[in-house]
């Protein structure tokens, strides 16, 4: 049974001899450049913002009533249905083109 001390100075001794850790220290070796964990940034980083400034746009006007909007969806779903309707007969006869008021010459 393994004590935790040991356990921990085996995990330690596994993490200094790694295949990795000895392949960096081999290859610093010969850079002349330290590494960049090491090169102080002194730049200040300009970022952009996450969120935009909220307090900068206009207050929120009032909600519209229920029956402004249940006039205003009324009419747009009126709206859409024509629109299908004609592109249903325009597709059913190409002619119609011709004369649509919507096809400019």
């Amino acid at each position: 049974m393994f004590w935790s001390g040991e356990c921990e100075d085996e995990e330690e001794e596994d993490l200094m001899f790694s295949p990795a850790l000895m392949a960096r220290r081999a290859s610093e070796s010969w850079i002349n450049t330290p590494p960049i964990e090491s090169i102080p940034v002194t730049t200040n980083l300009q970022r952009k913002k996450s969120l935009p400034d909220v307090q900068g746009y206009p207050k929120v006007s009032e909600a519209m009533s229920r029956e402004e909007v249940s006039v205003l969806s009324s009419a747009r779903r009126e709206e859409l249905r024509r629109m299908q309707e004609e592109s249903e007969k325009l597709r059913a006869n190409p002619l119609l083109y011709l004369v649509s008021p919507h096809v400019k010459v």
